[in-house]
């Protein structure tokens, strides 16, 4: 029984360790789509005759 209650216990922490981990990959990937987003916008804007 100790030993089913010990899984119970070590899987939300290690899946949040899986979570945070993604957190910290997406983050800045999600800042650099924004960031280029903002440079093709102004290309377009700036860029036109």
């Amino acid at each position: 029984m100790p030993a089913a209650t010990l899984r119970v216990r070590t899987f939300p922490i290690g899946l949040h360790r899986e979570v945070t981990a993604m957190s910290k990959f997406v983050a800045p990937l999600s800042f650099t789509l924004a960031a280029a987003w903002v440079v093709v916008i102004f290309v377009l804007v700036h860029g036109a005759p």
